[in-house]
């Protein structure tokens, strides 16, 4: 079973990435068009007893398994060879990008292979909105995403100054006992 919430990184966010091949530490992707949509997802299983109807009756209890978010957004303003290394990432290509239109070898592990980036969404402060709502200021601060994978890189009108590029991330968990955090405030 899957709960879900949906919330809005408001206006100009400088979205930057890490994990491309050849590049170290955080590069600027860009700058969205009308801020970061985010959905969360809390995966669980409910727990039966023998207590209040068996498998019949409520749950007695909630098991969590973990969360993963989907992160849509589109940039006016991008790197594009950056949006070129994140579409060699897309399923149907190998998970390194080296075979275009080839899918990687079943079985492959997309976290342990290097196949997920590193997502910085830093929004620019809207004073007016932080003073109407405590929620607003909250996610003016950075929300760092350690563990993407990229499932959806379209660009339109690419060379021209209307160009723009839509991107789907899906953030998940870390998997080590010491980083299982789906997003942190870390911003360096």
């Amino acid at each position: 079973m899957a709960s879900s919430r949906k919330f809005n990184v408001p206006g100009a966010v400088n979205v930057r990435i890490s994990g491309l091949t050849g590049l170290s530490g955080l590069q600027d992707l860009g700058w969205t068009e009308d801020g970061v949509e985010v959905t969360e997802r809390e995966f669980t299983i409910e727990c039966k007893t023998d207590r209040y109807g068996g498998v019949q009756g409520p749950a007695a209890e909630n098991q969590t398994l973990g969360m993963e978010a989907e992160l849509r957004f589109t940039l006016t303003e991008f790197n594009t060879e950056y949006l070129m290394m994140l579409r060699s990432r897309l399923p149907g290509n190998s998970v390194t990008g080296a075979n275009p239109g080839r899918i990687a070898t079943p079985g492959t592990l997309k976290f342990a292979n290097g196949g997920l980036i590193r997502c910085l969404l830093q929004g620019a402060l809207d004073t007016a909105a932080i003073a109407a709502s405590v929620a607003v200021a909250e996610l003016a601060t950075p929300l760092n995403y350690p563990f993407c994978e990229v499932m959806d890189a379209v660009s339109f009108n690419l060379g021209t100054r209307y160009q723009k590029a839509q991107l789907v991330l899906k953030a998940r968990q870390g998997v080590v006992s010491s980083n299982v955090v789906l997003w942190n405030r870390e911003n360096t």
